[in-house]
């Protein structure tokens, strides 16, 4: 009898503490997602304005070429590849940007607008990772690195 209540005791204390423990983990799990989200809408709201293509791999595009971003508050991206429109819904997570569902208009480009349409369409419908400095926004897909600035 006395080992029956020594391992009873024994049983009780052990799923206390594991249901203590599991508490914890559950709260420090929702603080990192409440903390995430704080960190996507502070991203968030720096990238919601209008960005100009200034260069891609660190080559300047010309300024006869433009190629814009504009992203709104319901999280719309729209803007210009090199000569064709894009539309498409922004998706921000761990410190990366895609346009799910991008479409666009569809007429033909030749020479380097084709070459820039095709790298830009490429990174912004791939998950990029996206970084912040001097009012410059550079998105890094796998093969290109695009470096936008704040339109005036």
């Amino acid at each position: 009898m006395k080992l029956f209540k020594q391992l009873s005791l024994l049983f009780i204390s052990t799923a206390l503490v594991a249901c203590s423990l599991k508490t914890a983990d559950s709260m420090t799990s929702k603080n990192m997602i409440s903390k995430n989200r704080v960190l996507q809408n502070t991203a968030f709201s720096q990238i919601q304005k209008k960005w100009q293509l200034e260069s891609i791999d660190g080559t300047p595009i010309s300024a006869e070429i433009s190629s814009t971003l504009a992203i709104d508050p319901q999280r719309q991206a729209t803007g210009r590849l090199a000569c064709n429109n894009f539309f498409g819904r922004l998706e921000l997570k761990d410190n990366t940007l895609k346009i799910d569902q991008m479409g666009s208009t569809r007429m033909l480009c030749a020479g380097v607008m084709n070459e820039i349409e095709m790298i830009v369409s490429s990174v912004l419908n791939n998950r990029s990772e996206i970084n912040f400095t001097n009012n410059r926004l550079s998105l890094t897909g796998q093969k290109h690195t695009l470096i936008y600035r704040a339109d005036r």
